[in-house]
């Protein structure tokens, strides 16, 4: 009997060997790398090849397009990971024609009236700044050399409005499917280098800034009235500063510049993931372009369903946050494909490894982003969607960073944190309160929340 069951006992072990060797070995070849071929077989920007209007893009024939999708989409179709598209007609993609977009009319004017003042100014280190940039498009023709810097600056530059205000709601999920609800009112600010008609280019209350963006919480309500500031300084080269109020302790704090890592807001989002993934601070990066690519967007969301939690995969899907068919017809859109890595003596305490930014050439927005954790591995996966905002005082609908959709999905960990614009104001449609913006983009502002 002892020898019967200690045959059963190494059976047992034996199998369960196996299947952890099994469970391992299935992980890793799920896992995605960060690997320069991926973005190599993208489709370039000028192949001829195309999707069909009307395409509907589902888990059975996903790979026939694979090379319009960003490598994070990709892995999302790739079932490899606990996040995952599913089969169901609520996760299936309907492309569309891709529709131009257009910039203001100041904005390209002063484009043309001060691009050939803007200098790029390589460091010793390998990452860049910039001198003598006023308003407008830094570099409206980019071209070689250092093209990915020409477009980084480009896409931290373009068109923002004095103020842009917006309703929040949203959620975060975990592993298991939990949900919290979330809603925060934002504010964001361009505090230099305006190119809004009625508003001077550089206000005196703005000088040494360029932006501002304030964050109050009012949902979950154990966080109501934690609020945010995060100004950017307007010298690319000089740390952003933050500065938070917590309503347990009645009184606002300044957090470390140097907490890039830290999140916003309980969210999966890190600071360096504000300004739609491009708020690092980037003389501390080297930035690399891995193509010009022709990749799958949501640019142009119906207007009549943006905003709304309801037209994205729910947390009890397979794919919480993904956008639904009612949400709008993605386009194939020409992007710069930006590797931004930290510089050696930053990456040894820094959580990213590279985060790789689609950056849309024609409005200059990013679209999506890919984020891999210090040793390669894909960590998060990040989509920014948009549909066109009617500037007051201008005749054309133009795209607004910030005030969008925006979804991020921590892969390694299985958590989703979902970002919606329920409503939306500009300029001197915004509250009243936020038309002050002396006060409402500045930390003092802080004092004045639960007033």
């Amino acid at each position: 009997m002892r020898t019967r069951a200690l045959e059963e006992k190494k059976v047992s072990a034996f199998l369960l060997s196996a299947l952890l060797l099994c469970v391992i070995a299935c992980t890793a070849r799920a896992e995605v790398s960060y690997d320069p071929n991926a973005y190599a077989s993208l489709a370039p920007s000028d192949s001829r090849a195309t999707i069909p209007d009307g395409t509907r893009i589902t888990t059975s024939n996903w790979q026939q397009y694979k090379q319009f999708m960003s490598v994070g989409m990709q892995a999302l179709f790739g079932g490899g990971y606990d996040w995952r598209i599913d089969s169901t007609p609520q996760s299936a993609m309907v492309v569309g024609p891709t529709i131009p977009t257009v910039q203001p009319k100041q904005f390209l004017t002063d484009t043309e009236k001060y691009s050939n003042r803007v200098q790029l100014i390589k460091l010793p280190h390998e990452s860049y700044t910039v001198k003598g940039y006023v308003a407008g498009l830094p570099f409206p023709n980019p071209a070689e050399p250092d093209l990915a810097a020409k477009a980084y600056f480009n896409a931290y530059y373009e068109y923002r409005p004095f103020v842009a205000w917006y309703d929040d709601p949203g959620w975060l999920v975990d592993k298991y499917h939990n949900t919290t609800n979330s809603d925060t009112e934002v504010a964001a600010f361009r505090l230099s280098h305006l190119s809004d008609p009625g508003y001077p280019t550089n206000p005196p209350f703005g000088k040494g800034y360029i932006f501002s963006d304030r964050y109050l919480q009012l949902l979950p309500e154990q966080s109501k009235y934690t609020t945010e500031v995060a100004m950017y300084r307007d010298d690319p080269s000089l740390p952003q500063e933050l500065y938070v109020f917590l309503p347990s302790l009645r009184r606002s704090l300044r957090l470390s510049s140097r907490a890039r890592c830290s999140p916003i807001l309980g969210s999966d989002y890190a600071q360096d993931d504000n300004n739609d993934f491009l708020g690092v601070l980037i003389t501390e990066f080297s930035l690399k372009l891995l193509g010009r690519k022709k990749i799958l967007a949501l640019i142009h969301e119906d207007p009549a369903n943006t905003g709304h939690p309801s037209s994205f995969v729910q947390p009890s899907g397979g794919m919480p946050g993904w956008p639904t068919p009612k949400l709008g017809k993605w386009e194939l859109r020409d992007v710069y494909a930006l590797d931004l890595f930290p510089l050696p003596d930053l990456a040894k305490g820094y959580c990213y490894g590279h985060k790789v930014v689609y950056v849309d050439t024609q409005s200059w927005v990013p679209l999506s982003a890919d984020i891999y954790d210090p040793y390669g591995k894909l960590w998060k996966v990040g989509l920014v969607n948009y549909h066109p905002w009617k500037i007051p005082g201008g005749s054309d609908e133009v795209i607004v960073p910030q005030v969008v959709d925006i979804i991020l999905w921590d892969l390694q960990n299985s958590h989703t944190t979902l970002s919606t614009v329920g409503q939306g104001l500009i300029n001197q449609e915004a509250p009243k309160k936020y038309q002050e913006v002396s006060v409402m983009a500045f930390p003092a502002s802080l004092d004045q929340v639960m007033q």
